[in-house]
């Protein structure tokens, strides 16, 4: 594998190789969780506010709940964007290691 791959680069690279498959892989996981963080959350629930003050929401909520944009507007599909860019940066990661 050594001659196929290599040493150990001085840099990160990619997890796995399947050679038969001709295939290499990196192996990413979210460093923090995006659901549970205090600023997606207040942005989530400012998107919330919006659309209820809009009357777009499907549904009137009280408290804490956890929620999915099924039945939003497509305004309230902005959502995914609090999202993107954290998943966007670990893709561009593996992406860099696997090059």
């Amino acid at each position: 594998m050594t001659d196929l791959l290599g040493r150990l680069p001085g840099h990160l690279n990619a997890d796995f190789a399947f050679v038969a498959d001709s295939v290499v892989a990196e192996l990413k996981c979210l460093e923090k969780d995006q659901i549970n963080d205090k600023k997606v959350i207040k942005k989530a629930s400012q998107l919330y506010a919006h659309e209820l003050a809009a009357g777009k929401a499907p549904t009137i909520v009280f408290g804490d709940v956890r929620m999915n944009t099924a039945g939003f507007s497509d305004d309230a599909r902005r959502i995914a964007e609090l999202y993107r860019i954290p998943l966007e940066r670990a893709v561009r990661r593996a992406a860099n290691q696997i090059a």
